[in-house]
């Protein structure tokens, strides 16, 4: 009589497996110095966010009718990278102490500020800011959204990449 072993579940909700992964950082470091590399970049850049957010929420002079939609957007996007940036800690930490569910959180919010970044708020303050700047100014905050999000993909790839091979050596301890 055969039995049927049922299926592992996996331990995360999605199913990551078609995802692309990546044998190396840029082509010659290593996924791991690129999961901190890239854990750092995130660290550093979401604890600047929250800085510039703060400053501006505090220092916003605009039009009174637009101060409502504009402070409401930066408190989000505040929000947001203050939950980034603890990830972020938490990624160096799995990547240091190779635990690959402490790098798991950080996968999650780099999606989500990637979805941020690419649709939500810039939309929101390039529409804030075609009252009051140059069309070319917006076109160049357009640029560095850009560049941003290609950095945000490609390190969440490295991040990804080292946190399946972590996985399938079975280090996944706490």
């Amino acid at each position: 009589e055969l039995k049927h072993k049922p299926k592992k579940k996996n331990r995360h909700c999605c199913n990551m497996r078609k995802v692309p992964e990546l044998q190396t950082c840029c082509g010659f470091v290593s996924l791991r110095s690129g999961s901190k590399l890239f854990g750092f970049i995130s660290l550093i850049g979401s604890l600047f966010i929250c800085l510039e957010c703060a400053c501006a929420i505090i220092l916003f002079h605009v039009h009174p009718q637009f101060i409502t939609t504009a402070v409401g957007a930066l408190a989000v996007e505040l929000l947001v990278h203050i939950v980034h940036s603890v990830t972020s800690v938490f990624l160096l930490l799995g990547v240091y102490q190779d635990k690959p569910n402490l790098m798991f959180w950080w996968l999650i919010t780099a999606v989500l500020i990637f979805v941020l970044e690419a649709f939500l708020l810039p939309s929101l303050l390039i529409r804030a800011l075609t009252l009051f700047v140059s069309f070319d100014q917006d076109y160049k905050m357009i640029c560095i959204t850009l560049l941003m999000t290609i950095d945000d993909v490609y390190g969440w790839l490295v991040v990804h990449s080292y946190h399946r091979k972590l996985t399938a050596q079975g280090t996944d301890v706490v």
